[in-house]
C-alpha cells in the first residue's frame, strides 16, 4: 500500500519514492518474463527446424554413401544405381516429410506462442490497470484527507485571527481607558 505524509511547507504531499518505484518496477517486470517465454518458444522452433535439416542431411548422406558403395561393386553397378535412385528418392521424400512436419509443428508452436504472448501481455495490462486504479483510489483518499486538513487549518487560522483581533481591540480599549483616566 502506498503511503505518504504532508510536506512541511505549503499544501504539498510527499509520497514515498521507493514505494512508488517498487510498484512501477513490479508492473514492468511482469512483461519481460512473458517476452522471454515467447523467445524460448521461438528458439525451440528454430532448434526443431535445425534438427529436421540435420536429419535430412544425414539421410541424404547415408543414401549417397550407400549409392557410391554399390556403384563400386562391379557386378552390382546397375542394381546399385537403381537402388541409389530409390534411396535418394525415399530419403528426399522422408526429408521433405520431416521438414514439412517440422515446419507445421513450428508454425503451430509459433501460433501458440503468439497467442500466449498476447494473453500474457493482456493479463499484464489488466494487472497494471488494476494497480493504477488502486493507486488512483489511494491518491484520491490522500487528496480528501489533505483537503480536510487544509479546511480545518483554514478554519482554525480564521478563528485565531478573529480572537487575536478581539484581543487587540480589547487591549486597545483598556489602553484608551487608562489613558483617559
Amino acid at each position: 500500500m502506498l503511503s505518504g505524509r504532508a510536506g512541511r511547507f505549503g499544501g504539498g504531499w510527499t509520497v514515498n519514492r521507493d514505494e512508488l518505484l517498487d510498484i512501477i518496477d513490479s508492473m514492468r517486470s511482469a512483461v519481460p518474463r512473458e517476452v522471454q517465454e515467447a523467445r524460448t518458444v521461438l528458439r525451440d522452433r528454430h532448434d526443431v527446424l535445425a534438427k529436421a535439416d540435420e536429419e535430412a542431411l544425414i539421410i541424404t548422406n547415408k543414401a549417397r554413401d550407400e549409392a557410391e558403395h554399390r556403384l563400386n561393386a562391379h557386378d552390382l553397378v546397375l542394381q546399385a544405381q537403381r537402388r541409389a535412385v530409390e534411396v535418394i528418392d525415399q530419403a528426399t521424400t522422408e526429408a521433405q516429410e520431416t521438414l514439412s512436419a517440422a515446419r507445421a509443428e513450428s508454425a503451430a508452436m509459433r501460433g501458440e506462442a503468439t497467442t500466449q504472448a498476447v494473453e500474457q501481455s493482456l493479463e499484464a495490462d489488466r494487472y497494471s490497470l488494476d494497480m493504477l486504479r488502486r493507486l488512483e483510489a489511494q491518491l484520491t483518499s490522500i487528496g480528501s484527507s489533505v483537503r480536510a486538513g487544509i479546511d480545518q487549518l483554514d478554519q482554525k487560522i480564521e478563528r485565531e485571527e478573529e480572537l487575536a483581533a478581539v484581543d487587540r481591540r480589547d487591549a486597545q480599549i483598556i489602553a484608551d481607558r487608562e489613558g483617559f483616566g
